[in-house]
């Protein structure tokens, strides 16, 4: 199927915020929108491009203070904003679209748990290793395997073709290190993302990396809802067991790809047979 990519920007309380629309020759009623513009191989492009290859249209932006968006660095509580923005602007740039799907990896996924349920459009979530701010444990795991990385050849060549480069991993490896030197109380974040789990009405899907310690602080953060989902049926848990915590390798980025694109098709033929039943009321 025949796809472009427009890049666009908005503003989100005062600053302006850029993303990537990718759209198919005949966009379905059902949106995908990405966190996060870059990721591990240029992850979020590819997930982008494959998506608007299956039909779905795709947004792919950096929340404020990120990548090249202006303001400053909002913490993954304040981002209900800044995702609100996007979807307007999205709409707005695809006009036909009716329903989304969130897509977000650690701190996106949390961001799109804590955001889903107040957007009535939203009617899916995929949230991969979701994040609920590392104890001081796991971010000290998190950053010996980071710093272990920073010899390899390969591992900096991803860095530098990256969209954000070597300005972005800084900052990812700085709030790795600010979680390991300061213990924060992540008791209230972890409250936050559970009560936006039984709160939220649409389906989700969580897609674990079997290598990634941070699994285990969210599994037991949200444990009663994930019970709930799953009685309810509205649950799908995916486990990619050689996949680390950002899918870098190629075999788990492919793999995370076709299992996203796929649950955002089955939302969207969902979402198509809930407008034609509207239309004909």
């Amino acid at each position: 199927m025949r796809t472009g990519e427009e890049p666009i920007e908005w503003v989100c309380s005062g600053n302006r915020v850029y993303g990537v629309v990718h759209t198919p020759g005949l966009p379905l009623r059902h949106g995908l929108v990405v966190i996060g513009r870059t990721g591990s191989d240029r992850q979020a492009v590819h997930l982008c491009r494959g998506a608007a290859r299956a039909g779905i249209p795709a947004l792919r932006f950096d929340f404020r203070g990120r990548g090249w968006c202006e303001g400053p660095l909002v913490q993954v509580e304040e981002t209900g904003e800044d995702l609100a923005c996007a979807i307007r602007a999205f709409q707005s740039t695809v006009p036909g679209l009716a329903t989304f799907t969130i897509f977000g990896l650690s701190e996106g996924g949390a961001a799109a748990v804590l955001y889903a349920w107040k957007e009535p459009r939203v009617t899916g979530i995929v949230a991969v290793n979701p994040w609920v701010r590392l104890d001081q444990e796991v971010a000290k795991q998190h950053l010996k395997k980071n710093v272990a990385r920073i010899g390899d050849r390969e591992f900096r060549k991803r860095i530098r073709r990256s969209e954000s480069g070597y300005l972005g991993a800084a900052r990812s490896l700085a709030r790795l290190i600010g979680n390991y030197v300061v213990q924060k109380d992540s008791g209230d974040l972890k409250q936050q993302i559970a009560h936006g789990l039984s709160r939220f009405e649409g389906k989700v899907c969580i897609i674990f990396g079997g290598e990634d310690p941070a699994t285990i602080p969210f599994m037991q953060a949200t444990a009663d809802q994930i019970r709930q989902l799953t009685a309810s049926g509205r649950l799908s848990i995916h486990t990619v067991p050689d996949a680390d915590h950002v899918f870098s390798g190629s075999e788990s980025r492919q793999r995370l790809i076709a299992h996203s694109v796929n649950w955002a098709l089955e939302r969207s033929s969902e979402s198509e047979l809930l407008y034609d039943n509207t239309r004909g009321a």
